[in-house]
């Protein structure tokens, strides 16, 4: 198209030459097109530039009158026209535009099709876009698709489909293939099943154990009697045993593929193979086992032992049952495991069945569904599938319900469902509409009115008018309807609507109007006569008639008037009005209408509801309002009647069809109980309930716990009507979506209660009081949940129990914490935990509780206050139990420690030889030990002596002497200390012994490097004095003696003074009283020598009679005997005596009781066995060991020789 605009004066660009189009362009591809031009002016000068601001395009100049348009399309967004616009140096322009066809490029995977457009698009649109052509294996609009071979499901219904690359489809002229999975084998187009089982070598089952069974793609091995599936194609061993279907009533014994049963030690099997029956009644007569416990013969005395699925308790009465499904059973994944008393059960979830096993669930085959498959799948046509769980599921449209088994009314749920034109009515699984009549059904299935006139179906005989739905038959003008579609002339004449001034003339379908005679000639408009001049007129106006309607009949005789249709002469002249109304000569119908008389003719009013018929201005048709024009209301249905209409408001609706308002239908619960409804305009909807399906009006409820749920893995899910929920599993703690591990700690208490097995079974009254008071002692801890008692147990009565804590803490830390909440808790019960519901019910601790952790059951006592352990011991935890040890420097019980003081003491003693002393481990070290520890025995306080060392000269032992001080006054303690040292020794005349041997001390001791002198201990009294010899004595004043000078032996010098001044003979008395004294003094001194020296003596004899190695005193050590009693022994003995008595002569016990009694040596309670004593000769004492335990009857020896004789030898009795 081109285009001319000039300025005056001036003429426009001409383009000569330019492509016509429609061109064809290509996205990202340059098309180029010439156009050339000319200027009519000559000197005009031409510039060029594109239209429309296309991107990507350009103008070329070629020369002055020609140009290249280039145009590069990025896109297939181009909707203005290409053009160019050619402007002179005048102003004048011209523009050339073209339509263009424009191709994607179809991705470079297909041809441009420039001779079809894509659908949607204008022809006289600027710029089309084209179609593509796509090359194998592509499509969509722009090739830009790979074309999925297998997106129809081309392949039998087992094969797998494998869609093909573009160019494997141009390699294969295909685009998919089909190949049959295992099992299958390939027939043709098809995939057939091989039958694995009709060959050994192409199944893998067991003959000897099990059957093969074929399935759809493969096989299955049916288990025989006593083994079952680890999967579908192998077979194991049931063991009857563990998993506790074997039902014996004592022992079970599995065998590959079944099992046997036996008996007690007392018991014969029965011929069922499985009770027992007992044997042994006398032994068990009295037996106390507690039932399910069984007495049997133990070895001869009766012993009780449990049926399978219970543990024997301590008591060895009880049998307390396990619960295999916390610990080990045999219950398959899918399936919950059930305690039972002896036993347990496997519960299969639904969708499963038990296998005859009664330990593994299967799940349910394509044929039924439900717990334990019992249902048959009969969804017929109303499901797409079959769930194991729930059955019909998927129903199709028109069904509902569990198993899609219910109808659902399509009709009733929505009234509006066919449409205003259409009956609606309920079928099995869907609804017909019906159209009404005068509708029928369009392509689409909607009812569309019929038009009866046009089909030709209408039978009226000449007018047809269509209505909606309906249409009605009408006449020609001439014609009146005599029934629904018969037409029947109208005799205007007689109905006196024909408007003929004179006469009418009824026609066929008309009339005629035509004047009475030629004085009258018809007017133009067919109805009007008018006079003509006419002398006929003459002898009417002649014979002197004055008609008022001017019409006369002259050619009577006489003339007459006459009168008009209508009318009526009244005398000769006067025309009057007939009444046709009055007359009943109308032919309005009155039911219909009413009659209107008027000047000559009458009219028919049409009552409302009725519209007078046009053609015979005197029938009254019933007009149809709901056709036209009615007040019934939009929501509202119109129902014509004869004479008027009736409104009646639609379903859904209220009021009197005038004025309708929405009916709330959800005020009268239409919907089922489980289901919500919503008031709609005119209707209303039902929408199941969350946690149910249906369609509203039927809603079932949805097991949320065997199909979607949000419970956590370690919850328990429990369907509930509309819903579910979620319970955390015992261990677990949270509100069922989330579930955190709780903390178990296991706890033993053992309460002073008497035990019964059924004062405490599980849900018993006192086990709930033990339950209650046990989380009434936890409560107040951190974390706590609750208590699991897991066995109560007799021996008191013993409870096990599990502390549930809901902590993050590490559980070394929670036992930790927890053992110290427990120890202070029991303390300030006074091991006595009250029932917080009674107030009154108690139970009374016999032990300290113990945790048990693993296979040890102990409680930290150290945790709490040290376990009352003294502040100045060590609490050291044991299992059952612990143990206070004093820290150093303290002794004690643990629970009460003492201070220690060590004295460090000196003493010198007389020995032979103090080498073997030295040795700490030797015979002689070990009875110095005992000797000291005999000496300091009786020091209050007194721990222990330790020997810290020995040397030479004679025998100089250092030891320690460790004290009690606690609470002492340390300086009082030390005196104390120094005077028992001393006062000891003096009472042994310095000399101490354990088990015959002596240890005489020489000099004095020392206390921590301190001589330990009585003078200075003890202090002197009486005026003595301190001296250094003596053993630290005091020298004692004249009159005074003993050690500390306490004794009064005479007078002292003053009293000697006193008396010899106040007589006369006070120097004699005096002189006496020295002599006296001095006499005293002499024989006290001679006998205390001469007991030191007798002493002395004894002491040097007897060290050598003892062994040299044991220390142990034998006669054989002592070569000289004479030494040993005063005046030797009698020449002959006879007789024989025991330590302890005596027979013969007192000279014999002498050697016995006096010499060694003296030197306390000699014990005379003798031990032994008195009524066999052993007798034996000299000569086995000289040589043999002695029993020190054992009892002697010795012979005495014989003396050979006198009794002067220098030295007497013994020899054996046998050689006296």
């Amino acid at each position: 198209m081109v285009k001319y605009a000039a300025i005056s004066e001036n003429r426009s660009p001409n383009i000569t030459a330019a492509p016509t189009g429609p061109i064809q362009l290509t996205v990202n591809q340059v098309g180029s097109y010439t156009i050339e031009f000319v200027d009519p002016d000559s000197g005009d000068t031409v510039s060029t530039r594109i239209a429309y601001s296309i991107s990507d395009s350009n103008v070329t100049t070629l020369s002055a009158t020609s140009v290249q348009v280039n145009v590069n399309p990025t896109s297939t967004s181009i909707t203005q026209p290409v053009g160019l616009i050619l402007t002179d140096n005048k102003g004048g322009s011209t523009t050339w535009t073209v339509t263009a066809d424009l191709c994607s490029g179809c991705s470079n995977r297909g041809s441009c099709l420039f001779n079809q457009l894509r659908a949607g698009q204008l022809v006289d649109a600027s710029v089309r876009l084209v179609e593509c052509e796509c090359d194998t294996g592509y499509t969509g609009n722009d090739c830009e698709q790979e074309v999925d071979g297998c997106a129809n499901n081309p392949c039998p219904a087992v094969a797998n489909c494998t869609d093909l690359t573009p160019a494997q489809e141009v390699a294969q002229n295909r685009s998919f293939i089909c190949t049959c999975p295992s099992g299958y084998e390939t027939l043709g187009s098809k995939c057939k099943d091989i039958d694995e089982c009709l060959s050994d070598s192409s199944n893998t089952c067991n003959a000897s154990i099990s059957t093969c069974a074929n399935t759809d793609g493969s096989f299955s091995c049916t288990c025989n009697t006593g083994y079952r599936n680890t999967d579908t194609q192998t077979c194991a061993d049931i063991n009857e045993c563990t998993a506790r279907t074997d039902g014996c009533e004592q022992i079970c014994t599995n065998t590959i593929g079944s099992f046997t049963c036996s008996c007690q030690t007392g018991y014969n099997l029965n011929s069922d193979g499985k009770t027992c029956t007992l044997t042994d009644a006398a032994v068990c007569a009295s037996s106390s086992c507690v039932s399910p416990a069984s007495c049997y013969n133990s070895n001869g005395a009766a012993a009780c032992f449990c049926p399978p699925g219970y543990n024997l308790l301590s008591d060895g009465v009880t049998c307390n049952d396990i619960d295999e499904c916390s610990t080990d059973n045999q219950c398959s994944p899918t399936s919950a495991c059930e305690n039972t008393q002896g036993s347990y059960t496997c519960a299969c979830a639904v969708g499963f069945r038990l296998e005859a096993d009664m330990r593994t669930c299967t799940a349910c085959d394509s044929l039924h569904w439900g717990a334990g498959c019992s249902n048959l799948c009969d969804c017929s046509a109303r499901s797409t599938r079959c769930d194991s769980v729930i059955g019909c599921t998927d129903c199709v449209p028109g069904y509902e319900g569990q198993n899609c088994n219910n109808d659902i009314d399509e009709c009733a749920l929505n009234a509006t469902l066919c449409g205003v034109n259409a009956q609606c009515s309920n079928t099995q699984g869907s609804y017909d509409c019906t159209c009404l009549a005068g509708y029928t059904k369009n392509s689409s299935g909607v009812c569309i009115d019929i038009n009866e006139c046009a089909a030709a179906t209408d039978g009226c005989e000449q007018v047809c008018n269509n209505s909606p739905g309906s249409y009605t038959c009408g006449c020609n003008p001439g014609y009146t309807l005599t029934n629904s579609t018969h037409c029947t002339d109208v005799d205007e004449c007689l109905l006196q609507t024909d408007n003929c001034d004179h006469v009418c003339s009824n026609t066929v379908g008309s009339f005629r109007c035509s004047c009475f005679n030629s004085d009258y000639q018809l007017a133009l408009n067919g109805y009007t006569c008018k006079k003509v001049a006419n002398a006929s007129l003459q002898a009417c106006i002649d014979a002197g008639l004055n008609c008022n309607q001017g019409l006369c009949n002259a050619t009577a005789s006489p003339p007459v008037c006459f009168c008009r249709s209508g009318y009526q002469l009244q005398g000769n002249e006067t025309c009057i009005d007939i009444d046709e109304c009055a007359q009943n000569l109308d032919d309005c119908n009155s039911n219909t209408s009413t009659c209107n008389n008027n000047d000559g003719s009458y009219t028919c009013s049409c009552n409302s509801g009725f519209l007078l018929e046009q053609s015979d201005q005197r029938t009254c048709n019933d007009i149809n309002e709901c056709d036209t024009t009615n007040n019934c209301a939009s929501n509202a249905q119109c129902t014509n009647t004869f004479g008027s209409y009736t409104c009646a408001c639609n379903q859904g609706y209220s009021g009197d069809g005038q004025s309708c308002t929405n009916v709330d239908e959800c005020l009268t619960t239409p919907c089922h109980t489980n289901a919500t409804c919503r008031d709609t305009i005119g209707s209303y909807t039902c929408t199941c309930n969350s946690g149910f399906s249906g369609n509203g009006q039927t809603c079932s409820d949805i097991d949320e716990c065997t199909t979607t749920n949000d419970c956590s893995p370690n919850a328990y899910c429990t369907n509930t009507v509309g819903s579910y929920t979620c319970t955390c599993k015992s261990a677990f703690i949270g509100n069922g979506t989330d579930c955190k591990a709780l903390q178990g700690i296991k706890v033993k208490m053992v309460f002073d209660e008497v035990y019964s097995p059924t004062k405490y079974q599980t849900g018993s009254a006192d086990y709930q009081i033990l339950l209650r008071t046990l989380e009434d002692f936890y409560r107040s801890y951190p974390g706590f949940y609750r208590i699991d008692i897991t066995s109560i147990e007799n021996g008191s009565v013993v409870v096990y129990y599990t502390v549930q804590l809901n902590t993050t803490a590490p559980e070394n830390e929670t036992e930790t914490n927890l053992s110290l909440y427990i120890l202070n808790g029991v303390q300030a019960a006074n091991n006595r935990l009250v029932d917080p519901g009674t107030g009154t019910a108690t139970f009374t601790l016999l032990r300290t509780p113990d945790l048990v952790i693993g296979s040890v059951t102990d409680i930290d006592e150290c945790l709490r206050n040290n376990g009352d352990c003294d502040s100045n011991a060590a609490c050291a935890n044991t299992v059952g139990s612990y143990t206070c040890t004093c820290n150093s420097g303290y002794h004690g019980n643990g629970f009460r420690c003492d201070r220690d003081t060590t004295y460090r003491v000196n003493m010198t003693l007389d020995v032979v030889d103090p080498t073997p002393y030295q040795n700490p481990s030797s015979a002689e070290r070990v009875i110095l030990t005992k000797s000291l520890t005999g000496f300091y025995q009786a020091f209050p306080g007194f721990r222990e002596v330790v020997v810290t060392n020995t040397w030479h000269g004679s025998l100089i032992t250092e030891h320690n002497v460790r004290t009690n001080t606690t609470g002492a006054n340390l300086t009082a303690h030390r005196q104390a200390m120094k005077e028992y040292i001393l006062t000891k020794l003096k009472a042994l005349s310095y000399v101490f012994s354990e088990e015959n041997v002596y240890f005489p001390v020489l000099g004095t001791p020392t206390l921590d490097g301190v001589v330990l002198k009585p003078c200075e201990v003890f202090g002197c009294q009486n005026g003595g004095q301190c001296g250094t010899g003596n053993r630290g004595n005091c020298r004692c004043q004249v009159g005074f003696s003993g050690d500390l000078c306490e004794t009064k032996v005479g007078l002292t010098q003053d009293e000697i003074a006193i008396v010899a001044a106040s007589t006369v003979g006070g120097v004699a008395l005096i002189v006496a009283i020295c002599i006296l004294i001095a006499v005293i003094v002499y024989k006290k001194k001679k006998a205390r020598e001469e007991k030191l020296k007798r002493g002395s003596r004894w002491r040097n004899y007897l060290h050598d009679s003892y062994g040299p190695a044991t220390g142990i005193f034998h006669p054989k050590y002592t070569p000289y005997w004479q030494h040993l009693g005063r005046g030797g022994l009698a020449s002959t003995v006879s007789g024989s005596s025991s330590r302890g008595s005596s027979s013969g002569s007192s000279r014999e016990d002498y050697l016995h009781r006096d010499r060694f009694k003296s030197m306390n040596i000699y014990d005379n309670n003798w031990r032994g066995d008195q009524s066999d004593p052993d007798i034996f000769g000299w000569d086995t004492l000289l040589t043999g060991s002695l029993d020190p335990e054992r009892e002697f009857r010795i012979s005495r020896p014989k003396l050979a020789g006198g009794r002067n004789t220098a030295q007497i030898r013994l020899r054996p009795e046998s050689n006296a």
